[in-house]
């Protein structure tokens, strides 16, 4: 019984250690987030996810997120514990029959892989390349 508790402490210390980096040059792997989609608008919606979570633009595209659920959510560069500083902004909850949910712009300037998350739920994961 000990030996199985140190061997699954030992995987999560190596599992936790294995993560991307966050904002530009790094990445998630794509495969994690499902095909990159070429659009410039990302929702956030119920189930707490990105749709699309991976998304492919050229440089200076700018890129809106709209929060469709009923929770407040974050766009925030990064991965969790690891925040780059180029964004970070909290989207309001939607309401039903009220217009205008919480929305973010962001235009991307120059190439790379930028990681993104929620502050508020963590395992929320979006990407942007930008080409």
């Amino acid at each position: 019984m000990r030996r199985s508790a140190a061997i699954l402490t030992a995987m999560s210390i190596v599992l936790a250690a294995c993560g991307g980096g966050g904002g530009q040059g790094g990445s998630v792997g794509a495969g994690d987030l499902g095909p990159a989609v070429e659009t410039n608008a990302v929702s956030v919606v119920e189930g707490r996810r990105f749709e699309p979570a991976s998304i492919v633009v050229p440089v200076g595209t700018t890129v809106t997120w709209t929060n469709k659920d009923k929770a407040s959510h974050t766009i925030t560069a990064g991965l969790p514990r690891q925040k780059t500083g180029e964004f970070d902004r909290t989207l309001s909850p939607s309401r039903e029959g009220v217009g205008g949910a919480g929305e973010f712009t962001y235009t991307f300037d120059k190439p790379g892989v930028y990681t993104y998350f929620c502050q508020f739920h963590t395992t929320m994961i979006g990407q942007v390349e930008v080409k």
